[in-house]
């Protein structure tokens, strides 16, 4: 995976600290949530994103965990462009370590 390949320490569906929701992808030394969102978190026929998935994100917040999203749509084809893609994610949480 692109986290691996960056070095990143990370969980995969991983419980909040709350126990209440599971992340798709947490990265517990920078408090921060990487959510890859399909197309059932959009709205019908649009790229805006459901009221459940911004409640989600909402709730994250508020118990203190940056949120990034991914939508389906917008994930690079080639593993460069991913790692790439995603180091320019994360340098505002994870600082130069992603590189």
């Amino acid at each position: 995976s692109s986290l691996k390949r960056l070095k990143v320490a990370h969980k995969v569906e991983q419980l909040t600290r709350n126990k209440y929701l599971s992340v798709d992808i947490l990265l517990p030394d920078h408090n921060l949530v990487v959510e890859v969102d399909g197309p059932s978190h959009f709205s019908m026929n649009t790229l805006r994103m459901s009221g459940s998935t911004l409640a989600r994100n909402r709730l994250l917040e508020h118990w203190s965990y940056s949120v990034i999203c991914i939508p389906y749509f917008g994930w690079p084809s080639s593993e460069q462009a991913q790692d790439k893609f995603l180091s320019m994610l994360l340098k505002p949480y994870c600082g130069e370590k992603t590189k």
